[in-house]
């Protein structure tokens, strides 16, 4: 398998709008609720198994957590299933400096 692609949070900051990328939060739906990158997903790890075709493939993918490790577990599942332009976002929500809902 290859490597693990990363993606730092100021690089999402410009993919938040982009329509050629989703923004996949992992982490749980309370933690999301608290603040989350303004148009990402939550897909919590537990049910990324379950509901990775609601993610397009054809897209580029940025999967964040609190501080990158569920998100690069979620990432290695991904590239497993097929995804090429997936990147684990670091440091994650931690370190988020950009806007949240």
């Amino acid at each position: 398998m290859s490597e693990i692609q990363i993606a730092t949070n100021d690089e999402v900051k410009e993919k938040i709008n982009d329509e050629n990328a989703v923004i996949i939060d992992v982490r749980m739906s309370s933690e999301y609720d608290m603040g989350h990158v303004p148009n990402s997903i939550l897909i919590p790890l537990e049910e990324l198994e379950n509901r990775i075709d609601e993610v397009d493939k054809s897209k580029e993918v940025y999967v964040i957590c609190r501080t990158g490790n569920r998100s690069g577990y979620a990432v290695e599942y991904m590239m497993s299933q097929g995804f090429e332009k997936i990147y684990n976002v670091l440091p994650g929500m931690i370190g988020w400096t950009g806007p949240t809902e």
